[in-house]
């Protein structure tokens, strides 16, 4: 549920027939809110508030913005860090946790004790760098001690033993080899460009857009093959899939 509450020299809200004057000022109380101001209020499971509320904050400034409420200097450029992500997440069936990264991202040391006995209160040591509200990129530091990553395979994210020696053995194998702490960032040049040019869309400075059907119309691709001699220019080879059983 998500409702608005404004102060206008009076309350104004659909929540007001549902809360008494204490309630009224608890809620003034801890919001902050003075005459003028909007709050926003959300209840339910914390992952959907957070998700719900992020994106009330964001519509809040772009309307702010094209109103002229508010004005971003196209030369002033805010960054930050956004650190402390959780590791694991309750599973959107319901039934058990999954990665919020990926599953070889490494625990903040001081939770790696809380890995196998309260997943859910484990932070992960992945990170992203955010400009002006728009998200440049992402990464994280690796898991490399063996034991640890096979307890996320296989205690924590229910892998069976089989399915983690055949899909994860090979990693597994060269962690045991020693493998150094490691991580990494990825930055998507494409945002940074758009944040530092004001364009409204990626697409507006992405040198090869795609459409909505993932066509390059700048170079007409993917276009149709003309003659078996494109496929032997590539080494390539068509064949008929087996008939079904």
């Amino acid at each position: 549920k998500l409702l608005w509450m404004a102060r206008r020299g009076r309350w104004i809200s659909p929540l007001i027939k549902h809360l008494d004057e204490s309630q009224l000022a608890a809620l003034e109380k801890r919001l902050h809110l003075q005459d003028g101001d909007l709050g926003i209020v959300c209840a339910g499971e914390y992952d959907s508030v957070s998700e719900s509320l992020g994106r009330a904050r964001l519509a809040a400034r772009s309307a702010m913005l094209e109103s002229g409420a508010v004005e971003q200097s196209p030369t002033d450029f805010k960054f930050l860090w956004v650190v402390d992500f959780p590791l694991f997440a309750r599973a959107e069936d319901g039934d058990g946790v999954e990665s919020v990264h990926h599953p070889f991202t490494a625990a903040v040391p001081a939770d790696e004790h809380l890995i196998a006995s309260d997943p859910l209160k484990v932070r992960g040591l992945h990170y992203d760098v955010v400009v002006n509200g728009v998200e440049l990129g992402g990464g994280s530091i690796r898991i490399h001690d063996p034991k640890v990553q096979y307890d996320v395979l296989h205690r924590v994210l229910g892998h069976s033993e089989d399915s983690v020696r055949q899909q994860f053995g090979h990693l597994l194998r060269a962690l045991e080899s020693g493998c150094p702490p490691h991580g990494g960032l990825a930055l998507g040049l494409d945002r940074l460009l758009a944040v530092a040019t004001g364009a409204a869309s990626i697409r507006d400075v992405i040198a090869f857009p795609k459409s909505a059907n993932g066509n390059d119309l700048m170079v007409g691709a993917p276009g149709a093959l003309k003659s078996d001699d494109d496929l032997e220019e590539y080494g390539l080879a068509l064949r008929a899939p087996p008939p079904r059983p």
